[in-house]
């Protein structure tokens, strides 16, 4: 597992840095194996040289090591122990040389026709470029001004801002798409009642803008009806095809959730709960970053960009603060959320923690203009402890 450092330091200083921790390690790691070791050798180490000895009729004038006088006297487990310590420190230098190279931040171009821009490798989540990418955002919302004034900028022409509308884009889907997750497994899992619905009367949207409703299709709408007589045969079956995945799909997942069968064969919530946190790493960069690209946006932004899509920047990071708190306040936590891994754990308190801090960004920087933004009521609601500094 990578582990990004909070201050990013130069590769020799870090590799000097991690020279003591890597030797103590490497010789601290060793001593178990080499324990082992000596006490198989002691118990049925004596065997292989009898056997050797007897077939080749060897006499062998080093006295056995079958006793523990012996064993400490050879001070054969001496170079074992050395030879050990080598090969773990080995393994942790080269550990710890991949980690330092592949968590060097990138700088990602805000606006470019040829190498990778911000809000695409943003949307390369499943790759490594999706973290390098949320970190370059964290960095360049708190310390370059100058790449946080192309955001803002509009294209030329159109007077359109693209830059600002890709780059929030991408951002409020990473922290959309890791809330709904999170929401799932607060609800072990089980479908919204919107979704349940859709599957079960069968409506299907298509990507020419036809609504299907079961096995009747509204044919007095449709502009192009000429054109759909000549494919209503291999159309019929496509939409036949996905009814039949969506009722087996449905299928399944309601059979995953009987009690023994979930147990046996579905995801366990615990674990389930422990993989999500430890993906959270690019959604606290993203988080922060999109909070002080909209703090910064107050001095810097000579269009107001930002403040168009301030309700929904907002609404976004209650959202998911709200979907956190599930899993902290007592009485909402259940008994198979309760994390045991020391990481996770730690990933937790981060997250909510980065979640706050971006909140309090906002609030602060806006807080005397925050009644001018339009806000449903329950998200209003949710930040005025923010507003009055009392969410600890």
């Amino acid at each position: 597992m990578l582990m990004f450092p909070h201050v990013y330091q130069d590769k020799f200083q870090q590799i000097k840095l991690a020279v003591n921790s890597i030797l103590s390690m490497g010789f601290r790691n060793s001593i178990m194996p080499v324990a082992y070791y000596c006490i198989f050798y002691y118990l049925w180490g004596n065997k292989p040289r009898s056997v050797v000895s007897e077939v080749y009729s060897l006499y062998l004038e080093d006295p056995p090591l079958d006793n523990v006088f012996n064993l400490m006297k050879s001070g054969i487990w001496i170079g074992l122990w050395f030879y050990t310590s080598l090969f773990f420190v080995s393994v942790y230098t080269m550990r710890t040389i991949f980690n330092i190279v592949l968590t060097e931040p990138m700088k990602f171009p805000i606006e470019s026709s040829r190498s990778l821009v911000l809000h695409n490798a943003l949307a390369l989540r499943a790759q490594f470029n999706g973290y390098l990418g949320a970190q370059d955002l964290r960095i360049m919302s708190m310390t370059d001004p100058a790449r946080r004034q192309q955001i803002y900028t509009l294209s030329q022409p159109g007077g359109h801002p693209r830059n600002w509308n890709n780059l929030m884009e991408q951002c409020i889907s990473i922290i959309n798409d890791f809330s709904k997750e999170l929401d799932a497994v607060n609800g072990d899992g089980k479908l919204n009642e919107a979704e349940a619905s859709k599957l079960k009367n069968g409506n299907v949207s298509t990507s020419n803008g036809f609504q299907f409703s079961g096995n009747l299709r509204n044919m007095a709408q449709s502009p192009k009806l000429k054109e759909l007589k000549d494919h209503n045969k291999n159309k019929q079956e496509d939409t036949f095809v996905n009814a039949v995945k969506d009722d087996f799909n449905s299928f399944v997942q309601k059979l995953c959730q009987k009690p023994g069968i979930s147990y046996l064969f579905g995801e366990l919530t615990d674990t389930k709960l422990k993989f999500l946190l430890m993906q959270a790493q690019p959604v606290m960069w993203t988080c922060e970053g999109l909070a002080c690209i909209a703090a910064a946006s107050l001095n810097e932004d000579k269009y107001g960009v930002v403040q168009n899509d301030l309700p929904i920047v907002i609404s976004t990071l209650i959202n998911l603060k709200q979907n956190l708190d599930k899993l902290t306040k007592p009485g909402l936590v259940p008994r198979k959320h309760i994390l045991n891994d020391s990481f996770a754990i730690k990933m937790k308190t981060a997250l909510i923690s980065s979640v706050k801090r971006s909140i309090y960004k906002i609030a602060i920087t806006f807080s005397k203009y925050i009644h001018e933004i339009p806000l449903d009521p329950d998200i209003q609601v949710a930040l005025q402890p923010f507003l009055m500094c009392k969410e600890a």
